[in-house]
């Protein structure tokens, strides 16, 4: 038996929302990726086999009524220093080679360019590059990089901490660093914090035993491999949080969003063909047989528009991405990671919407006698079950409670009330949509009303989507 083989595009809306629901949930997929893996590129220590910075988090103690004390953690954007007395600990450690103490400062050029100031030991950590001149010595000498236009035994007038001064220039770094290099003991008075530095790199002479590294500072971080670059940029790190939040609160809303519209378009393609199915049912096939061949028809349909937005998900997640850095919303050293995860979570979710939407769609067309199989494809139920109605309105009054509390509450409290209002309020609107559409029919006439079941099963994909957009 093929109950849906004399309407071939009956499940053309199901092809595009789900196509449209692969694509945003594993856009958010490619967010919560980036949020737990993607880190700032290496580029100042690249040299270092290790980097040893202050906490990059704060942890609070939060107490709430009726709850056991819980920590709270957050990351901060500004850079924690750390002692110089940690050095001589991780020199001690088997395979550490050197240990460089970098300190950061800003320098204001003549012509109003940034550079950012360090003591020329720590121009060995970046990558290597060719330098002329030398290094500095006495307190008036700098090398800068080869694009700040200057020439060695130049005099530049630098601003660092009061007025301009005259520094001479000795050597010249690779272009692109942005850095200006000082003595040692010049920099260290420039930075302005004895005892501390931004950062220690270690240098490693082989077989270096990164456990060990972290055992000898206890309470520093030591960062290793790619997250080096989340100890040159804190920001990335302290950006991550919300950006995890983000991917896993909008991917949620989308989740629903893809069932509840699925959904929708599933049972309205269903009642449209109740005739059709009530035929088949009439003349002998069996629920099993109908219920296949229904979600055969979605499999057609899901498959290729669950693996197509799966596919354009990785690009629309990294297009989200790189929006959010142009208009300042993450930092600009923050990467995207990509990989199959999103694409197999946004059509594993599609696919999962579509069946699992697709078999309770067939199971009242399944469930009805054949006898009255017929009968019951010309008529609407008069009314909604009980159930039904106790369920929108129970429903309708979580969601008016959560509008008046988001109108008291502030902060993240203000905007949980609100996804979580929507949410109440949508589940409401697919419990009470024939009910809706009957009231608004009215003034259509009895034509319309007559069709108050196909009507709420539009009502509530409709409402959702606008609803979703709205809100997020």
């Amino acid at each position: 038996m093929n109950a849906t083989g004399t309407n071939k595009g009956a499940f053309a809306g199901v092809f595009a929302a789900l196509l449209f629901a692969a694509a945003l949930v594993g856009a958010c997929g490619v967010l919560v990726e980036s949020a737990l893996r993607a880190h700032a590129p290496v580029e100042r220590y690249a040299a270092a086999e290790a980097v040893v910075t202050g906490p990059g988090e704060v942890v609070t103690r939060v107490d709430r009524l009726g709850e056991a004390p819980a920590e709270q953690r957050r990351p901060v954007a500004e850079r924690a220093r750390v002692p110089l007395s940690a050095a001589a600990r991780l020199r001690a450690v088997p395979g550490v080679r050197q240990v460089v103490a970098d300190v950061s400062f800003p320098v204001v050029l003549a012509d109003g360019r940034a550079l950012t100031g360090h003591g020329w030991e720590s121009a060995v950590l970046g990558a290597a590059g060719p330098r002329t001149g030398r290094a500095p010595r006495a307190a008036d000498e700098v090398v800068l990089g080869r694009d700040a236009g200057a020439e060695i035994g130049e005099t530049v007038r630098l601003q660092i901490d009061a007025a301009p001064r005259p520094y001479r220039v000795v050597g010249l770094a690779p272009p692109g660093t942005g850095a200006a290099y000082f003595a040692p003991a010049t920099a260290t008075a420039l930075y302005g914090h004895p005892g501390k530095a931004d950062a220690l790199a270690v240098l490693a002479g082989g077989g270096l035993d990164v456990d060990a590294l972290r055992a000898a500072v206890p309470g520093l971080d030591v960062a290793t491999g790619d997250a080096r670059g989340d100890a040159e940029d804190p920001s990335v790190a302290a950006a991550r949080p919300d950006l995890l939040e983000l991917g896993l609160s909008v991917g949620g809303v989308a989740v629903m969003t893809a069932l509840v519209v699925v959904g929708g378009l599933i049972v309205l393609s269903v009642r449209e063909r109740t005739r059709e199915l009530a035929l088949l049912r009439a003349v002998g096939a069996t629920p099993g047989q109908v219920r296949a061949d229904l979600l055969r028809e979605t499999a057609r349909a899901g498959v290729p528009a669950a693996l197509i937005g799966g596919v354009l998900s990785l690009g629309l997640g990294s297009g989200i991405l790189a929006a959010m850095r142009a208009e300042g919303v993450v930092p600009e050293g923050l990467g995207t990671a990509l990989s199959p995860l999103p694409a197999l979570a946004a059509f594993a979710v599609a696919m999962l919407a579509g069946t699992v939407t697709a078999f309770l769609a067939s199971l009242r067309a399944t469930r009805i006698h054949p006898v009255r199989a017929l009968g019951a494809a010309d008529a609407e139920p008069a009314g909604l079950p009980r159930w039904r109605v106790v369920a929108g309105a129970v429903f309708l009054l979580v969601g008016v409670n959560a509008l008046g509390f988001s109108f008291t509450a502030t902060g993240p409290t203000a905007a949980a009330s609100v996804g979580g209002l929507v949410l109440a309020l949508i589940v409401a609107t697919a419990f009470l949509g024939p009910l809706l559409a009957r009231a608004g029919a009215r003034v259509l006439g009895p034509a319309a009303a007559a069709g108050a079941l196909r009507a709420g099963s539009v009502m509530t994909p409709v409402a959702l989507a606008v609803a979703f957009c709205g809100t997020q």
